[in-house]
């Protein structure tokens, strides 16, 4: 006769099953390369008003001024069956990569519009080459909820974030920037038609996955999806996305940074 599992253990376990141990490895990896972590934030849901909660908000951006925000939303999730990523190279048809590259203040989308030859030469997961992904599921099981879950967390964590940004006034982030993100313990495989329209399917670090949903007055979202394998490269990737912005974001910094001090002086914010 088997003894049952002492309390400790079995916390443990229900640990494990609810992804808290990888939300708390991802937080622990991205805080010590420098970014602003902030665990469990609560967002307003923009298509319902009620608040929830996404696991992970990590953020940088220019130490000086604070013009710049640039936040990677990340929903953590931990299934004992794998996730499956199909993709095909057609996703891309009709897809505007700069368009999708961010949720992001007006600003900011003016600033990615005037340096979309440098953001496609610099990052390959903006310009979306080969196949992108257009629908996610969990596999061995008929619901679809868990990554369909993840993905409206993570995406409408991100509108929240620019939409309570435009509406701090005078006092809103110029250049603001919102990365979905999800990162999963599931192992993460990829399916997709071959040239000869034979199924195959492989085992992935990473892919993107279109969604072509709408929440408020925002669509077409690129989600980046990440197996905890790949979490140093991703931590690796986010800092290097993140420098590159700013540092490409310099002249814009300084003079937006004037704008601002000419819009405060003239307002009463007492």
């Amino acid at each position: 006769m088997s003894q049952e599992k002492p309390l400790k253990e079995k916390i443990v376990d229900w640990l494990g099953s609810q992804g808290y141990p990888l939300e708390m490895k991802v937080a622990s990896k991205l805080r010590n390369s420098g970014f602003k972590v902030q665990h469990g934030s609560y967002y307003v849901d923009p298509e319902t008003s009620k608040s929830r909660e996404i696991d992970i908000i990590c953020t940088k951006g220019d130490t000086v001024y604070g013009m710049v925000e640039i936040h990677f939303v990340i929903e953590c999730k931990s299934t004992k069956r794998p996730w499956l990523l199909f993709s095909a190279e057609y996703t891309r048809e009709g897809l505007s990569p700069l368009r999708a590259m961010a949720i992001r203040s007006e600003k900011a989308g003016e600033f990615i519009t005037d340096n979309a030859q440098n953001l496609y030469n610099a990052f390959t997961w903006v310009t979306k080459l080969g196949r992108v992904g257009y629908s996610i599921t969990q596999a061995f099981s008929e619901r679809q909820d868990t990554p369909y879950e993840a993905i409206l967390s993570a995406v409408k964590a991100s509108v929240s974030l620019n939409i309570k940004n435009e509406n701090q006034g005078v006092w809103k982030i110029p250049f603001l920037f919102a990365f979905p993100v999800i990162i999963t313990a599931s192992p993460l495989f990829e399916c997709y038609l071959d040239e000869n329209g034979n199924v195959n399917i492989q085992e992935i670090d990473e892919g993107l996955l279109y969604y072509d949903g709408k929440i408020d007055n925002y669509s077409g979202f690129c989600i980046r999806v990440v197996s905890e394998s790949a979490l140093e490269t991703f931590k690796d990737d986010i800092n290097t996305t993140s420098g590159y912005l700013i540092d490409l974001l310099k002249e814009d910094i300084e003079t937006e940074w004037v704008n601002w001090q000419q819009r405060v002086n003239g307002t009463d914010v007492a």
